[in-house]
């Protein structure tokens, strides 16, 4: 049996808000990008149309680099399971070379860090579903002896 140790706001933060993100605003940047700026003149100056090609490029590759490297991760006895929602592939617990939690204020982002190469690369990432994740730990010590390294 397995547990779910990554937290429900994985799903709202890799697949809703890129999503809404790149249709509103991507539209919005296009129709401010190409109008003429005989509706309103601040739609017309090109440092304006830059302005907010570069703010919707800017956040655009913050999603990419940070939000689209959140993962699913479920963990069971002999293996774990990580999952883009897509795809999902299993792992073995002796592949971990450590496991660091970075505490973000409001959420800890946990990175599996893998031995070698793996389809997710090298470095696992989830958002820590504080009970479920610590129960599983609590559950299983003899998975985790030597691979928790903590950082804040």
């Amino acid at each position: 049996m397995s547990t779910r140790v990554s937290s429900n706001l994985t799903l709202v933060l890799k697949i809703f808000l890129p999503t809404l993100w790149i249709a509103f605003f991507g539209l919005l940047t296009v129709a401010i990008f190409f109008s003429s700026g005989e509706e309103n003149l601040l739609f017309g100056d090109w440092t304006f149309k830059l302005s907010v090609l570069g703010f919707f490029l800017v956040f655009l590759f913050f999603i990419y680099f940070t939000l689209m490297k959140l993962l699913r991760v479920e963990f069971s006895d002999p293996t774990f399971s990580a999952s883009n929602y897509f795809q999902t592939y299993q792992y073995r617990y002796e592949d971990i070379d450590k496991i660091k939690e970075y505490n973000l204020i409001l959420k800890t982002v946990v990175c599996i860090k893998m031995r070698g190469v793996t389809k997710h690369g090298k470095n696992i990432y989830f958002l820590k579903s504080k009970a479920w994740y610590n129960d599983f730990v609590a559950e299983h010590p003899h998975i985790f002896t030597g691979l928790l390294d903590q950082e804040d």
